[in-house]
């Protein structure tokens, strides 16, 4: 048989349930209106960021021709 703890363990969840659905419905209907699909913020930038490096430190992909002849 149930007991009354377990009773109680399942109606807390029962009503966080149908609060969180209940939102997630609201915001659903709230922002459901905008045909855009800007979510807002910036793009981002895919390209890699050119670095300013110091003289004398080199990039293993910036190396140039005659110095891979080396290795």
């Amino acid at each position: 048989m149930i007991s009354f703890d377990y009773f109680l363990l399942l109606l807390a969840h029962l009503a966080v349930l149908t609060f969180v659905s209940y939102k997630i419905a609201r915001l659903r209907n709230r922002n459901g209106n905008n045909d855009d699909d800007d979510e807002g913020g910036t793009g981002f930038d895919l390209t890699p960021p050119k670095l300013d490096l110091p003289p004398g430190i080199v990039l293993p992909r910036d190396v140039p021709e005659e110095m891979e002849a080396v290795h």
